[in-house]
């Protein structure tokens, strides 16, 4: 007599599709050397994943509901919905997204525009709370639109191109500061009665 057992072990080449799986723990290569989760996949429970890649496991759509942890290379072709915290490359859970550089000279976010023909859309895009203000913003072709202080230390400009500092209350009124390769320094006012005052503090 064998007590009932709810076990799956040892499979080779095979597709689970709109499979429920709670408090699993899967080791290696999950589904074999082709196996494969299609369509959807659930999990739920305390739940560990090692070694998912693409030519193992694929999800087109993967939702964690609890805790959740891939030991090895995670490919999400489709949509994936973590309702936590998501760690990547480290167990701390300090922020909603923890990162943890893998290796000097890796970096730790990369991201490739999808095209290079009048591309829109950004990079990152932080909001308040209601969605209604971009608190910060940095657009896919690296500029950054932020309001704020710089704090904590001096910003550095190094640039050959000039002017490598604008001002600007628009693109017909700015004040711009250009330094060339001897050091000469000018400052340039743009506007339609433009002028520059000095104002104690």
């Amino acid at each position: 007599y064998f007590a009932p057992q709810n076990l799956i072990d040892n499979l080779a080449n095979v597709s689970i599709t709109n499979a429920n799986i709670t408090g699993s723990s899967f080791a290696g290569s999950v589904g074999g050397t082709s196996g494969s989760f299609s369509s959807t996949l659930t999990v739920s429970g305390l739940t560990t994943l090692a070694d998912v890649t693409t030519g193992n496991a694929t999800s087109s759509s993967l939702s964690v509901t609890n805790n959740a942890s891939i030991g090895g290379n995670a490919a999400i072709t489709g949509n994936g919905s973590f309702l936590g915290r998501l760690s990547v490359a480290t167990t701390s859970t300090t922020g909603t997204i923890t990162l943890l550089q893998a290796a000097n000279g890796v970096a730790g976010i990369y991201a490739t525009r999808a095209t290079d023909l009048a591309p829109t859309g950004d990079f990152i895009t932080y909001t308040s709370s209601d969605g209604l203000s971009n608190l910060f913003r940095v657009d896919n072709s690296g500029n950054i639109l932020a309001n704020g202080t710089i704090t904590g230390g001096a910003a550095t400009i190094t640039s050959t191109a000039s002017p490598q500092l604008r001002v600007q209350y628009n693109s017909s009124n700015e004040l711009t500061v250009s330094v060339n390769s001897t050091g000469s320094t000018t400052v340039a006012l743009n506007g339609a009665s433009s002028s520059l005052a000095f104002i104690p503090q």
